[in-house]
């Protein structure tokens, strides 16, 4: 077999590309169970919350650090330096998070 007919490249790709297809192991090309886990929304309140925050009764490593949203009576609650803030509103396609300032939202 000359090694630039065509015919040779195409089997020497097959063959590789088998080859590569039984070696790389199924872990690799599994769906790992840390995203199944963390790509799932959590509601609080009337809002759907998703990543980057976390909250509900997902694991830690879900979300970006410091992004944890608690549900405390329905209000979406996140706390940033040592201040709680209410969740006004996610808006997911410009990447806004309006928030107020939760120990003034009963004393305007």
């Amino acid at each position: 077999m000359d090694l630039y007919d065509p015919l040779s490249r195409f089997l020497n790709f097959i063959i590789t590309t088998l080859i590569l297809f039984n070696v790389i192991p199924n872990s690799v090309l599994a769906i790992d169970d840390k995203y199944e886990k963390c790509s799932s929304r959590f509601r609080c309140g009337n809002m759907d919350i998703r990543y980057p925050f976390r909250g509900g009764n997902q694991s830690e490593y879900c979300g970006y650090p410091g992004f944890k949203v608690d549900s405390n009576s329905d209000v979406p609650q996140i706390t940033i330096l040592d201040r709680n803030y209410r969740v006004l509103k996610f808006d997911w396609d410009s990447k806004i998070v309006s928030v107020a300032i939760q120990d003034y939202w009963e004393n305007n």
